[in-house]
């Protein structure tokens, strides 16, 4: 456990405003840790929650309380596969509102849009985007420096969707579904127990964690399938996500979707004012309520990331350059010289003169 870890856990007091996530999704990951040997009262000491604070499955947890579990997860001495083995254990029903949504809908692809509309039940920081098609669903993030570190969170992304789905259409075990999966960290020692888990091949050290799924099972019902009740928790999974989303930042909002929306380009405050729903200018002022301006976000988010991905020595720098939303590369150059001093090649051969 390192000191940073330690003081991040003991400056976290517990609030019901601020970013927050459901207390069942939190309770879920709570409770699949300990069914794969994680000692539960290290882990909510860690978080600086109380048993209380989880009883009431639709309460907002911090979100912070949330990313220390996952940071916990990671340093674990089964990280590498721990994601697979909490996968293993979570139920439907553990998540709450969220999981009755799901398990009553109509079909598979209204599944996937619940996973849309309710970004906010889990916290956007860990919620993929989701795309679909007649053909594929296309599950995928590019996880912030902080999340991707864990290792255990990105790849429980795709793990327990996979698991919800198996379970909600009552897949047999030889139905292969998964088509690609990649994750932005490094493979483990042994990657073929991923390659068993998922049925298809890894790609490790990817640009983004991807998750393809065939998309022949969108129109299959779950076994539980009941559109009217659908639609009734539905309208009270609307109300929480509300909820919840209000109590967040605006910064965090940006943050979020700038890391999102990097590897189409450099997203322009206009782009990220539409999809909060708001006009440039109010996101602007919002902003600056919280000290901040869209140009701090954008560049903080670019600098996060460009150390990590230079980190990763299969990169190109060009390639680095066009995962943050660069026209060229010469930009991305001048950019990292002004940050840190130096250029990116300097620093990545610092990097690996460390390891």
């Amino acid at each position: 456990m390192s000191r940073a870890m330690t003081e991040d856990a003991s400056d976290l007091t517990f609030r019901a405003t601020g970013p927050s996530v459901l207390a069942a999704i939190v309770r879920g990951t709570v409770e699949a840790a300990v069914a794969a040997g994680v000692d539960r009262r290290t882990l909510l000491g860690r978080m600086r929650l109380t048993e209380g604070d989880l009883a009431d499955p639709d309460r907002p947890v911090p979100l912070e309380a949330h990313t220390v579990a996952w940071e916990c997860l990671g340093e674990h001495p089964a990280a590498e596969t721990l994601a697979l083995e909490v996968a293993r254990h979570l139920k439907t029903e553990s998540l709450g509102v969220f999981g009755w949504v799901v398990a009553h809908a109509p079909t598979a692809r209204d599944v996937f849009a619940v996973m849309t509309r309710y970004r906010s039940l889990f916290g956007d920081p860990y919620t993929p985007q989701v795309e679909l098609s007649d053909e594929a669903v296309v599950i995928h993030r590019v996880f912030e420096p902080r999340i991707a570190r864990t290792r255990v969170m990105p790849e429980y992304a795709p793990a327990t969707t996979l698991v919800l789905l198996r379970d909600l259409l009552g897949l047999e075990a030889e139905e292969t579904v998964a088509r690609e999966v990649w994750f932005q960290h490094g493979p483990p020692r042994d990657p073929s127990v991923h390659e068993r888990f998922f049925g298809c091949a890894v790609r490790w050290s990817a640009p983004e964690t991807r998750f393809v799924i065939d998309g022949g099972i969108l129109g299959r019902a779950p076994r539980k399938a009941d559109p009217h009740l659908h639609a009734y928790l539905d309208r009270h999974a609307l109300a929480l996500s509300a909820s919840l989303a209000s109590g967040q930042s605006v910064t965090e909002r940006v943050r979020a979707l700038v890391v999102d929306m990097l590897r189409e380009g450099e997203p322009s405050q206009a782009d990220v004012a539409k999809k909060l729903a708001m006009s440039p200018r109010t996101l602007q002022r919002r902003l600056e309520d919280e000290s901040r301006t869209f140009g701090d976000v954008l560049e903080s988010v670019r600098r996060e990331l460009a150390a990590r991905y230079l980190a990763d020595q299969e990169l190109a720098i060009y390639e680095v350059a066009f995962l943050l939303g660069y026209a060229d590369a010469s930009s991305f150059h001048r950019a990292f010289r002004r940050w840190t001093g130096e250029g990116p090649q300097e620093f990545r051969s610092r990097v690996r003169g460390r390891r």
